[in-house]
């Protein structure tokens, strides 16, 4: 009972020791039970919140990660969504190249998902990464005629706001002046916008600048709260009043105006120059590097620990199956041995030699099929491969023989008590030859030359009974 019940319980052991691995192995390959849209969301949640917060570096962090693990199935909605956002935090670190990079990707996305509604805002996102002026005037042209027609009055007015300074800048002022007195009177009411009243007056300088004006725009001008603009803004704002004062002769406080615009560019290219998302996308590269190479060390650490199990587990049911065929065999010529004694304590008169001889011979099949599942038996069939008796291993041959000898020395006695005139010697000549020698490997382990055990052989015909020789020697 304990024989048979130790290796279960190894094997039980080892099992579950297997399955907890594979499994182990299978959650660092798959996703959280959690459904991937539902993560996914939860991921864009938290993006804007950090924005929001003006936590960019690590909403960036947040949103590469999320970009580079997008499933092919993600709709063209949500990765609109995700390159707006991008383009958004590029454009907020003056990263223009980058921001117009991923901002054109949510216009062609949000093309492509027939989503008009958001392609006005992600429009007015990308007029702001465009330099180039006729391509400018189209974007923004588009970007007006979706948002008026979503009643999007805002980002509508926004648009309209650089159009009329195009028409200006162009030469065009009546066409400008109109522009502008239709958004003051949409950007009232509900509508109003302290951002496009910012805006209005920014352009209304620069209408009453256009129309030699430079008193109104000067006033225009200084009433606007520095604190109120960003970095742009205020190059903007210093930008037109050293134009305008300079325009004005007053060339002391135009200079100090440009010295104010330069700090404020200067403080954009150091922006630039930082450029704090290279160094937020490469230390992004190599934490993702790290994190494929330590789930491959684990991946691949899991597959080595769980082909080693299912080796060991090999081993041992092989292992297991070779003890239980063994002991079936021990059994069987135990069974054997008790027969061929009660034979030989019969009379001569009563003992059928016929039934000797084939309990003997049985005897030897099953010792020769023990014998067969002992490592000699592999050593023996590869000296067997070995034609030339100098080649092989003297002290290897000694140990087959010795195995033999262990393995066959019951059977011989039985084989001499049959028949009396064998020696032992040739009782072992048969055992060695019914095990498979080859004639160099008996010469070898007998000590004796082929020429000795081919007569020797002869011999042995005389001493045994004919089916007991074919048995034997065939």
């Amino acid at each position: 009972m304990r024989f048979n019940s130790y290796p279960y319980i190894l094997r039980t052991k080892i099992f579950l020791f297997l399955t907890l691995t594979l499994l182990s192995i299978i959650a660092i390959l798959l996703p959280s039970c959690q459904s991937y849209d539902d993560k996914l969301q939860k991921n864009l949640e938290e993006v804007d919140r950090l924005i929001d917060a003006e936590k960019h570096d690590e909403a960036l962090t947040r949103l590469l990660d999320i970009n580079d693990n997008l499933q092919d199935n993600v709709s063209p909605e949500v990765r609109s969504e995700i390159a707006n956002k991008l383009g958004t935090i590029y454009y907020t670190q003056y990263q223009r190249e980058k921001a117009h990079y991923y901002v054109l990707d949510a216009v062609n996305y949000s093309r492509q998902a027939e989503d008009k509604k958001a392609l006005g805002r992600y429009l007015w996102n990308l007029a702001l990464a465009v330099s180039d002026m006729d391509s400018l005037t189209q974007i923004l042209g588009e970007c007006r005629d979706i948002n008026r027609k979503y009643d999007n009055t805002f980002m509508e007015n926004k648009a309209r706001i650089f159009l009329s300074r195009f028409a200006a800048i162009k030469g065009d002022s009546e066409k400008a002046k109109l522009i502008y007195d239709s958004i003051a009177a949409s950007n009232s009411g509900k509508n109003r916008s302290e951002i496009i009243d910012l805006e209005l007056e920014i352009l209304h300088s620069d209408l009453c600048a256009t129309n030699d004006d430079y008193e109104g725009a000067l006033n225009i001008l200084h009433n606007i709260k520095i604190n109120d603009i960003s970095l742009d803004g205020k190059v903007t704002r210093f930008d037109r009043l050293y134009k305008i004062t300079k325009q004005c002769g007053d060339y002391n406080l135009a200079f100090s105006y440009r010295d104010s615009m330069e700090m404020y560019r200067d403080s954009i290219n150091s922006l630039k120059i930082s450029d704090r998302t290279s160094k937020i996308e490469n230390e992004y590269s190599q934490r993702l590097m790290r994190e494929k190479i330590e789930r491959n060390v684990a991946v691949w650490s899991g597959i080595g620990v769980a082909i080693l199990l299912l080796i060991i587990i090999f081993f041992l049911v092989r292992q297991r199956k070779l003890k239980t065929a063994q002991l079936a065999l021990i059994e069987k010529i135990s069974d054997l041995n008790i027969r061929i004694a009660a034979l030989t304590t019969e009379t001569e008169e009563m003992r059928q030699d016929s039934e000797m001889e084939q309990s003997i011979a049985e005897k030897l099949r099953l010792n020769k099929e023990f014998f067969q599942t002992r490592p000699q038996y592999s050593t023996l069939k590869r000296l067997n491969l070995l034609r030339d008796t100098e080649e092989i291993d003297r002290q290897k041959s000694k140990e087959i023989l010795d195995a033999v000898i262990g393995q066959f020395a019951d059977a011989c006695a039985n084989l001499c008590h049959l028949f009396p005139t064998l020696t032992k010697d040739d009782s072992l000549y048969c055992a060695v030859f019914y095990t498979g020698f080859s004639k160099e490997v008996a010469s070898v382990a007998l000590k004796a030359s082929e020429d000795a055990l081919r007569r020797r052989k002869s011999r042995i015909k005389q001493k045994l009974s004919p089916e007991m020789f074919e048995f034997i020697f065939n």
